[in-house]
């Protein structure tokens, strides 16, 4: 009843049931309503801005793609540390050797900061860490997936926060991918 049209029950900030029956006497009853977003509400007050997109969104099965990651900090002013979540579809996996997640810690030639300082994987999703950003500074990277399992996907919403102000967090909607069988 609810699954097709439940945007369609939401009115201003009630939800209002209708329960009707045929029986001859009254009866208690419960209703018990469960919801989550996709993506939450964003903060305000965030002031870095995440964005986060595939490169293709149908895949046949042992196909790549890339996981396009944008950090950006908005103010004129040097950030502390910051915290990047990104959600990774399931029905994806990240390569076996992680090489491509260890290069983006490792300091470049020309002696210049590594795009991320430290990341980490948690199920599904992907943390990267960094010290600090620059006023107005921008990391851009990519990661390569791998379409292992057909189906139709979406991944956990993506964030992105302060690290020590986690309470203003600036969401981003779900990448979502098909996955065809070879």
């Amino acid at each position: 009843l609810c699954e097709d049209n439940a945007e369609a029950m939401f009115v201003g900030d009630e939800v209002v049931f209708n329960i009707g029956t045929t029986a001859k006497q009254n009866y208690p009853v419960t209703v018990f309503w469960d919801c989550r977003a996709s993506q939450p509400a964003s903060a305000k007050e965030c002031p870095i801005e995440l964005s986060t997109s595939l490169n293709k969104g149908q895949l046949a099965e042992g196909d790549a793609v890339q996981l396009n990651v944008t950090v950006k900090n908005l103010q004129k002013k040097q950030d502390g540390m910051v915290t990047a979540i990104v959600g990774i579809p399931a029905g994806l996996k990240l390569p076996e050797d992680m090489k491509q997640l260890k290069q983006l810690t490792e300091k470049p030639l020309d002696g210049k900061l590594p795009k991320v300082s430290y990341w980490e994987k948690r199920g599904r999703e992907v943390i990267f860490y960094w010290r600090g950003l620059d006023e107005k500074q921008t990391v851009d990277f990519s990661l390569d997936l791998i379409a292992e399992v057909p189906g139709e996907y979406r991944g956990p919403a993506s964030r992105v926060y302060l690290y020590y102000t986690p309470e203003h967090k600036m969401w981003v909607a779900p990448v979502g991918v098909k996955i065809t069988a070879k």
